[in-house]
C-alpha cells in the first residue's frame, strides 16, 4: 500500500475556495468583520476581530451570536467538546500585569470558569490554548526556572508538563482533536503534530530558513486526521501571496497532501466535519468543499 496525497475541495474544479475566486459555490456562513482568528467545533465557531484597541472574542451557536466580557488582547480563541462531550466549550487566554489566565466558556450556558493548574508552569505568557474533552494543550512563553519556550499540556487529571521546546512561543498558534495537537512555530517556520500520550512529533511542514518570521506558517487547524495550516509570502518589491497547506495528522514519516496558492488576500481558516470554512476581507465566513488525504493502493 501507497499513500497517495492530495487536496480535494469538491465543490470546485480547482483547489480553490470558489467564493474567493468569484464563484458561487460556496456557503455564506455569518457576517464576521474584521475576523484575525477562527475555530469550530459541532457547530459552533469562535472568532476575535479587532474593535479600535480592543480584541473582542464572538461564537455562534444555533444561528445565536453571543460575545463574551471583556478585551482579550491578542487571543486566539479555541472551541472543543467539553470535559463530558455533551457541550462545546471556548478557551481563550487573557494577560495582563498578573500574569496569564485561561478560561473556559460553555457554549450552551454561557458559564465561565477559570482553568486551573497551568499556573505552575510559571510562564511569561500562555499563547493560543485549544482544548479537547478536559485536555488542554498551550504554548508556554519563558516557562519555569529556565525561562522555555513550548508546547504544554494540562490533562484531564489537572497535571501539567511539557511536551516539545520551541525556539519561539510568542507568536505560536495551537489546535488539538483527540490523541493529537499542532503547533506552529515561527522561530523555526514549522507545523509540528504532537502526540498528547507520548509526545512523540513530527514536523509536517517546514519553511525555508531564510523566511521571514511574518512569512512562516499560521492559523493551523486539526481535524479527523488531517491538519491544515496558512502560508505567505511578501516584502518590499513582492506580490503578496498565501497558501494552503494540508497534510495527515500523524507523527509517523509522511508527504503534504498538497499547497495550494489561494487569492492573495488575508484570509482566517479553520476546519469543521472535514469541510473549510474561511473569512476574507469581505466580512463574510463561509463554508467550503471538503478537505482530504486520499490514500489508495499501487
Amino acid at each position: 500500500m501507497r499513500t497517495r496525497l492530495c487536496l480535494s475541495l469538491v465543490t470546485s474544479a480547482v483547489a480553490l475556495p470558489p467564493a474567493v475566486a468569484g464563484g458561487t459555490g460556496d456557503t455564506v456562513v455569518a457576517t464576521v468583520p474584521d475576523a484575525g482568528q477562527l475555530s469550530a467545533y459541532g457547530g459552533v465557531i469562535a472568532w476575535s476581530r479587532t474593535v479600535g484597541n480592543q480584541t473582542r472574542i464572538s461564537y455562534m451557536r444555533d444561528g445565536a451570536i453571543r460575545q463574551l466580557r471583556g478585551s482579550f488582547p491578542g487571543a486566539d480563541p479555541d472551541v472543543g467538546p467539553s470535559r463530558d462531550g455533551r457541550s462545546v466549550v471556548l478557551v481563550v487566554s487573557r494577560c495582563g500585569r498578573d500574569g496569564c489566565v485561561v478560561t473556559s466558556t460553555d457554549t450552551r450556558t454561557g458559564t465561565t470558569v477559570r482553568v486551573h493548574g497551568l499556573g505552575r508552569l510559571r510562564c511569561a505568557g500562555l499563547v493560543s490554548p485549544s482544548t479537547w474533552r478536559g485536555t488542554i494543550a498551550v504554548a508556554g512563553v519563558r516557562c519555569g526556572r529556565n525561562a522555555i519556550d513550548g508546547l504544554y499540556v494540562r490533562d484531564r487529571a489537572g497535571r501539567t508538563r511539557r511536551l516539545l521546546r520551541l525556539v519561539s512561543a510568542s507568536f505560536s498558534e495551537t489546535d488539538v482533536d483527540g490523541a493529537h495537537a499542532v503547533v506552529t512555530d515561527r522561530g523555526d517556520s514549522s507545523v509540528r503534530v504532537v502526540a498528547l500520550r507520548t509526545g512523540r512529533s513530527h514536523v509536517a511542514w517546514q519553511g525555508e530558513e531564510g523566511a521571514s518570521f511574518s512569512d512562516a506558517p499560521y492559523m493551523p487547524a486539526l481535524d479527523t486526521g488531517i491538519v491544515v495550516w496558512l502560508e505567505r509570502s511578501s516584502g518590499i518589491g513582492l506580490q503578496f501571496r498565501q497558501w494552503l497547506g494540508v497534510a495527515p495528522a500523524s507523527v509517523r514519516m509522511s508527504k503534504v497532501c498538497a499547497r495550494r496558492e489561494l487569492p492573495a488576500v488575508d484570509q482566517a481558516i479553520t476546519v469543521m466535519g472535514r469541510r473549510l470554512l474561511y473569512a476574507t476581507a469581505d466580512a463574510v465566513l463561509r463554508r467550503a468543499g471538503t478537505v482530504h488525504c486520499e490514500t489508495g493502493s499501487s
